[in-house]
């Protein structure tokens, strides 16, 4: 996987409605990174999540907001950091701001991605 379909997948997930910090923890312990996640049944997904979420995740097109925040990245200072990335800034995994799956960075501020 390249970095930028493991970029586009974490970005995926991050807008699925109804999606929030502790069933996308409880979808990556269960199944791995989000595109394991993505290629994971919906039957398999509601197990974990439920059938309603498991739906949205499976139906749900991110394409343009994928292609939008891409293209944001290719600009100057900006970087995209998820829980997985080393530079996702510490005391945002531990504070209630964490309900983000990844965090912008503009220059020298960081702020959690809006959904």
């Amino acid at each position: 996987m390249t970095p930028l379909e493991d970029l586009s997948s974490w970005i995926a997930l991050s807008v699925v409605p109804g999606l929030g910090d502790q069933s996308l923890r409880k979808l990556l312990k269960e199944f791995g990174p989000p595109d394991q996640i993505l290629t994971t049944t919906e039957s398999a997904l509601s197990q974990i999540v439920g059938s309603k979420l498991a739906e949205h995740i499976k139906s749900h097109d991110s394409t343009e907001i994928i292609a939008k925040t891409l293209a944001w990245l290719e600009q100057p200072n900006h970087a995209l950091f998820t829980w997985a990335d080393a530079g996702y800034p510490p005391l945002m995994l531990q504070t209630a701001i964490r309900r983000r799956s990844f965090t912008l960075k503009v220059g020298s501020i960081c702020f959690p991605c809006p959904r």
